[in-house]
């Protein structure tokens, strides 16, 4: 087996979406984009494309809400610093619906002049926890306040 394909085994065997991503740079050398050169199949599954259609394509083309979502300072940070970026629960306009917020779990790591991206779809999740507080406020309210019911039988 070649080092090429262990590669390609050891991409395809991630259960979240990685992409390899370089900077673009422009005449002084300031970040003005990234390039995707590697995908894995579950990146490629997320955007709905054939590798062709991925690998060259600038990251402004496949996540057009980018900027507005405020990754691409944290991509450019990766690299100029060389600092991990990680992003938990990172919320994101839906490409798909408008006015639609996603979140995403997103782990980002220096990689030469580049990065390498990793993100999990935890809109779901996020939900479920959400009405869970809401579930636990009810009942925590329930239980502080029923002291305050007082109950007579006959009895009495």
């Amino acid at each position: 087996m070649t080092a090429e394909n262990r590669l390609r085994g050891a991409l395809d065997s991630m259960l979240d979406p990685f992409m390899l991503l370089v900077a673009r740079r422009d005449g002084a050398g300031r970040i003005v984009g990234f390039r995707c050169v590697e995908a894995n199949w579950q990146a490629l599954d997320y955007y709905g494309v054939v590798e062709d259609e991925i690998v060259g394509a600038s990251l402004a083309d496949l996540v057009p809400n980018l900027t507005a979502a405020s990754l691409m300072d944290g991509l450019v940070d990766v690299v100029e610093t060389g600092e991990a970026l990680t992003l938990v629960g990172h919320v994101y306009p839906s490409e798909l619906v408008e006015d639609v917020l996603q979140r995403f779990d997103v782990r980002v790591v220096k990689v030469g002049d580049g990065v390498s991206m990793t993100w999990r779809d935890v809109t779901q999740r996020h939900a479920e926890l959400e009405r869970l507080a809401r579930s636990e406020e009810r009942y925590r309210l329930l239980a502080e306040n029923s002291t305050d019911v007082i109950l007579w039988t006959r009895n009495d």
